[in-house]
């Protein structure tokens, strides 16, 4: 089964400037792994870097309001 046809995947996309395009395919190329699979590996560390970020402003607005 396909990632497009697994229930468990779905679909992201975005604009992005064509060099930036043009260098992410070329790289995908060089490294034999498909779109999908270098989104996720680039996506996953800023995910989690945002998350903290959220949860420290949080815990900062909390200790504000305890004032």
């Amino acid at each position: 089964m396909s990632k497009k046809d697994d229930p468990n995947y779905e679909a992201v996309r975005g604009h992005i400037p064509k060099r930036m395009a043009r260098r992410f395919k070329g790289l995908c190329a060089q490294l034999g792994i498909d779109h999908g699979a270098a989104m996720e590996a680039a996506l996953e560390p800023w995910m989690r870097q945002q998350e903290q970020e959220l949860m420290e402003a949080e815990t900062e607005k909390e200790v504000e309001d305890a004032q």
